[in-house]
């Protein structure tokens, strides 16, 4: 066993006298002290929310491990619907019958919508489906969708029997997809998640500011009737206040009864 001069020359200097039983304790205790001790090993991060996941990855074709959400989260249908691309009005399944992935750190969705494509098909070599078509057709001045496919980026004819490209009539993006039919989403405002009532941490707070405002204690208790035009609840609550160090009930206060 060796030991670093530097670090434990006290107690070298304090057992070169011969060995004894407080002196091997000593050595052993400044060796074991200077190991170094693992590290916890942290968890993963993990995400729910498609923003948060697509602003920490960067990019990526399709959602992966750290993401934790659904596959067609709420959050994005609202957001497509904010924008625009779908119908607050439309069936659900229609809704969610979209692709979303991440590209530099936003969230990118394509709505399938009526038969629209979402990947790009950018090879130049004729399909045996095209090869057939301008067999039967020598001089077509198109080749339809139906034989051409829908995510091919080019326009195609047929010249001598044999399918040529026209010219390109769809753009590709960085990654790859056909960039008509894919959109930047922003994320929803927070308001457009539903009204929430109060927790009851923030409900004792209101009640504190409110008493030191007007000098008056307020008790959270059922009896004044209340209404909320967000939520459309209503109910009964009380306040009472102090006159001569007594807490007394309003006299106006109704009787307590539920609504």
């Amino acid at each position: 066993m060796k030991f670093s001069p530097l670090i434990h020359r006290p107690v070298v200097r304090q057992c070169l006298a011969p060995l004894t039983t407080a002196c091997a304790v000593a050595m052993l205790t400044a060796c074991t002290s200077t190991t170094p001790q693992p590290t916890p090993a942290q968890s993963p991060t993990v995400y729910s929310d498609p923003f948060a996941y697509c602003a920490a990855v960067g990019t990526v074709d399709a959602p992966n491990e750290p993401y934790s959400g659904p596959a067609m989260p709420e959050i994005i249908v609202q957001a497509m619907i904010q924008q625009g691309i779908v119908s607050a009005d439309a069936p659900l399944e229609f809704q969610q019958n979209a692709v979303w992935r991440c590209m530099d750190g936003q969230v990118w969705v394509c709505h399938f919508g009526a038969n629209l494509p979402c990947l790009a098909d950018t090879s130049r070599e004729p399909t045996p489906a095209m090869e057939s078509f301008c067999q039967a057709n020598p001089a077509a001045e198109s080749i339809p969708a139906a034989v051409t496919g829908r995510t091919t980026v080019y326009e195609w004819r047929c010249n001598a029997g044999r399918p040529q490209v026209s010219r390109q009539v769809l753009r590709v993006d960085a990654q790859g997809y056909l960039a008509d039919f894919w959109y930047a989403l922003t994320p929803p405002p927070a308001d457009d998640a539903g009204y929430r009532p109060p927790a009851p941490a923030d409900c004792q707070a209101i009640r504190d500011v409110a008493a030191q405002t007007v000098a008056l204690p307020f008790a959270l208790e059922s009896s004044a009737p209340f209404s909320d035009p967000l939520s459309g609840e209503s109910g009964h609550s009380r306040w009472r206040r102090s006159r001569n160090g007594k807490a007394e009930r309003d006299a106006g206060s109704p009787d307590g009864r539920k609504s």
